[in-house]
């Protein structure tokens, strides 16, 4: 699972494997050493400041024109070269390097299916593309293939 939301829902939802590109709201971390941060090792000052360079915490996201760590993109590309399907949901496409991915998939031979209510620029280079929201197709999507699904 491969994911920009930084809400961290997938692993509450039961996710496992996931890779967070944009990181992980619920995650701190310091802004000068970039250690993680664990709330209980934070001081009573606003902002917190790093118990090992005395840094400000930050949240442990990726904000705008800051580059994706490392890890995650990595980690990314290995996924990407030996899935069998890459499926891209509810994304506007727009946001670089991860609207890259399905790109990569593609360039890798794998089976890119587009699901999105609205066109985007993956639509060209998806082998198949649903309509509809992700709450809906993918429901739907499971339960042709696997008829015992739960509806």
């Amino acid at each position: 699972m491969i994911t920009q939301n930084v809400d961290g829902l997938h692993l509450q939802a039961g996710s496992s494997d996931v890779i967070e590109l944009h990181g992980n709201i619920w995650h701190n971390l310091c802004a000068n050493c970039g250690r993680p941060a664990a709330e209980a090792e934070l001081d009573a000052g606003t902002p917190p400041a790093c118990p090992h360079c005395r840094g400000l915490i930050r949240p442990g996201v990726v904000w705008f024109g800051e580059a994706l760590p490392a890890p995650a993109w990595t980690r990314a590309a290995e996924v990407l070269e030996t899935a069998d399907i890459f499926f891209c949901i509810g994304t506007s496409s727009l946001v670089e390097p991860a609207a890259s991915l399905p790109r990569y998939a593609r360039s890798c031979g794998r089976t890119v299916i587009q699901i999105n209510p609205e066109a985007t620029s993956h639509d060209e280079i998806a082998q198949y593309v649903l309509r509809g929201r992700s709450g809906e197709v993918m429901p739907a999507l499971l339960q042709a293939a696997w008829p015992a699904w739960p509806a």
